[in-house]
């Protein structure tokens, strides 16, 4: 039954579906309740009203997008990972609150990355993936 009760209050979810978007992945607030991302599919959406509206930022390239990362108190850097068959898994940063992500490094054995953190109020990233897989910055 939509939207769910949640907890003892009278919340409930509100439903925003921009249209043409298909399963979506990797949703990130980093910045409150307003700026937002998620993934679906290769097209990354996202809104700066709180999910009124949508936007598809420059990002991803035709790559297959998933998970995010934002450090703590970095609301304009944030990081996200895509991967295709042929290139294999890649990291992409924005540094202007998302409008354009950039591919900045080749993840060489695609190992299928299902979560992105950072540590504290640190830049150091941590990811993890199939097979067990943990990677993190040096």
């Amino acid at each position: 039954m939509f939207p769910p009760r949640l907890g003892t209050g009278e919340r409930t979810y509100q439903q925003s579906h921009p249209g043409g978007a298909s399963d979506a992945y990797g949703l990130a607030f980093p910045n409150g309740p307003d700026t937002g991302f998620y993934a679906s599919g290769t097209v990354l959406r996202g809104t700066y009203d709180g999910g009124e509206t949508w936007f598809v930022p420059n990002a991803g390239g035709g790559d297959w997008l998933g998970v995010f990362g934002f450090p703590p108190g970095q609301c304009r850097v944030g990081y996200l990972y895509a991967s295709n068959s042929v290139l294999g898994g890649r990291l992409y940063k924005t540094t202007d609150h998302g409008a354009n992500w950039v591919s900045t490094m080749p993840i060489v054995d695609d190992c299928g990355i299902w979560a992105l953190a950072f540590v504290g109020d640190t830049m150091q990233g941590w990811m993890v993936g199939d097979a067990g897989a943990i990677l993190s910055t040096s």
